[in-house]
């Protein structure tokens, strides 16, 4: 089984689990009747059922599995990714591989920065939206000194050309936001 197969079928096993524990637990609620509070859950795990699913509409499938497991991993530690998706990036895919790599050495340089801080204050969040360019933004956690610059710096220099990047922070975060112009694929396929 090749990695991202693998990767399938470990998703695949994680949501089995957590589905079967909303639905017992759903049932708990309803044997001790307390239908309000299995009403609350229902709704719960209904927000977090639609979550994941605005991901995997991403349309960038090998992304796509990597992102929902590296949440299921930070989410083990105490650590909440937070991921919103507007659009579709299908239009993208030739970028897939590249564009997981991509954020593969980025979540690496934001868990090594957000170590030294208490589990609770290393939550992020990843915003895609394709309603123009497709814009992909990082929000972080504003750290003492803001090394995010300086840090994210190498791994901007990988982009792929065509793609612009720029940064931005407020007393509450630090975004760092990636425009990619929706002719990017079309012009990489028309050598």
């Amino acid at each position: 089984m090749t990695g991202t197969a693998k990767d399938f079928v470990q998703l695949l096993r994680v949501y089995k689990h957590d589905y079967l524990n909303h639905l017992q637990v759903l049932l708990g609620y309803l044997q001790l009747k307390k239908p309000e509070l299995a009403l609350d859950y229902a709704r719960e795990a209904i927000e977090e059922i639609q979550e994941n699913g605005t991901i995997m509409r991403l349309g960038l499938p090998k992304l796509t599995i990597w992102l929902l497991l590296k949440r299921m991993q930070l989410e083990e530690r105490g650590i909440t990714l937070t991921l919103q998706n507007e659009t579709d990036f299908a239009a993208l895919e030739c970028m897939d591989e590249e564009l997981l790599e991509w954020f593969k050495a980025v979540e690496d340089v934001i868990s090594l920065k957000l170590n030294s801080l208490p589990v609770e204050a290393q939550g992020w969040e990843i915003c895609f939206d394709g309603s123009g360019p497709y814009e992909i933004v990082f929000n972080l956690p504003i750290l003492q000194d803001n090394p995010w610059p300086g840090c994210l710096e190498p791994c901007l220099a990988r982009l792929a050309g065509g793609i612009t990047a720029t940064w931005s922070s407020n007393e509450q975060k630090f975004a760092l936001k990636l425009l990619i112009p929706t002719n990017l694929c079309k012009k990489r396929l028309n050598f």
